[in-house]
């Protein structure tokens, strides 16, 4: 997960190493049903929201997320603080942007 989130942040976030204060705060969310619509055991949809913010504590320097809401389609939603975002691209961009081009 914790590289799940290394490429999200390469990915969409490149221009925020040239401008930190336009960037969106970017989020992630969970969903509780597949495409196919087979919906996920309650225990492992809470799980995963744990391992997604135990994941973001495992990068250097670490990412601050925040549960926002839950959706009307039982989507777990978080988003992750631009400043720390822009922290940490701006500490990984020299490895991460060449291993994840956009």
């Amino acid at each position: 997960m914790a590289v799940c989130l290394e490429m999200f942040i390469s990915r969409c976030l490149p221009d925020s190493t040239q401008n930190p204060s336009k960037v969106h705060a970017p989020m992630v969310i969970l969903k509780r049903e597949s495409e196919s619509g087979v919906r996920a055991v309650e225990s492992v949809y809470l799980a995963a929201g744990c391992t997604l913010l135990s994941s973001a504590q495992l990068l250097n320097p670490k990412l601050r997320l925040s549960y926002t809401i839950t959706s009307g389609q039982q989507q777990q939603v978080y988003t992750i603080d631009p400043g720390s975002a822009h922290k940490w691209l701006h500490g990984n961009s020299s490895w991460a942007c060449k291993l994840w081009p956009v």
